[in-house]
């Protein structure tokens, strides 16, 4: 299905960086869990046309089609947000 390929794609192009839970593992990643499907949509065209630059997305972005940045998108954006214990707690 398209949501296996897109998980697929999401954990190759994020899990390092953005995390396979959507959470970011590095301070420069943006956490994708919470964000919308037209947000992730905009910013992957963006680095997909050159508008917006990242070392590790702008060398992959043009590679995807249309239809993956959709699928990537509203998989991405379907990751539920869980929020875990604050330090101290």
């Amino acid at each position: 299905s398209s949501n296996n390929a897109a998980a697929s794609m999401a954990y190759f192009l994020t899990g390092p960086h953005n995390g396979v839970d959507g959470v970011a593992k590095i301070v420069e990643a943006p956490n994708l869990a919470g964000q919308t499907e037209p947000n992730l949509i905009n910013a992957l065209t963006l680095y997909k046309e050159g508008q917006r630059q990242n070392d590790m997305i702008s060398v992959v972005a043009p590679t995807l089609s249309d239809e993956d940045i959709t699928n990537l998108a509203a998989y991405c954006s379907s990751i539920p947000v869980t929020l875990g214990k604050l330090p101290g707690e």
